[in-house]
């Protein structure tokens, strides 16, 4: 349904939705690491 309505009502938008997916995929791959709010907050 999502990409649904990617495609035909905000078909202008991808730009920016890839964006927020490599950002996304990224952390999925690496998690966060030393800049992870739970190293930060000493959270186990």
């Amino acid at each position: 349904m999502a990409a649904a309505i990617e495609v035909f009502v905000y078909p202008g938008a991808w730009p920016a939705r890839l964006g927020w997916a490599a950002t996304f995929l990224a952390l999925l791959a690496f998690r966060g690491g030393r800049i992870s709010l739970d190293r930060v907050l000493r959270i186990p």
